[in-house]
C-alpha cells in the first residue's frame, strides 16, 4: 500500500499546459459572455437578458441570474483557474 501511495500519477504526454488551458477557457467565457445576453433563457420566461432588463417584472430575476454567475465563478476559483471578471 505504501508503495502505491508514494507514486504520483504520471501526467499524460499530451496534457495541455496550464497557461494554455487558462487562455482557452478565458476565450470561451469571453465569447459566451458576448453572446448570452441575446439568447432566450428559460429562467427569464424565454426572453433574452437584454429584453429582461427592460421589463420591470423580469429585472430581479436577471439580477439574481447575474449574481449566481458571479458567485459560481468565485467558488470555482483556484490558483490555476482564476475567476472570470464580469466587469
Amino acid at each position: 500500500m505504501a508503495r502505491h501511495r508514494a507514486k504520483a500519477p504520471a501526467e499524460p504526454a499530451d496534457a495541455i499546459p496550464p497557461e494554455l488551458a487558462a487562455d482557452i477557457i478565458k476565450q470561451y467565457k469571453d465569447r459566451h459572455c458576448q453572446t448570452w445576453p441575446d439568447e432566450p433563457l428559460p429562467a427569464l420566461d424565454g426572453r433574452t437578458a437584454r429584453e429582461a432588463a427592460r421589463i420591470a417584472k423580469l429585472r430581479p430575476r436577471l439580477v439574481d441570474l447575474l449574481k449566481d454567475m458571479e458567485n459560481h465563478e468565485a467558488r470555482a476559483e483556484r490558483p490555476d483557474h482564476p475567476a472570470y471578471d464580469f466587469g
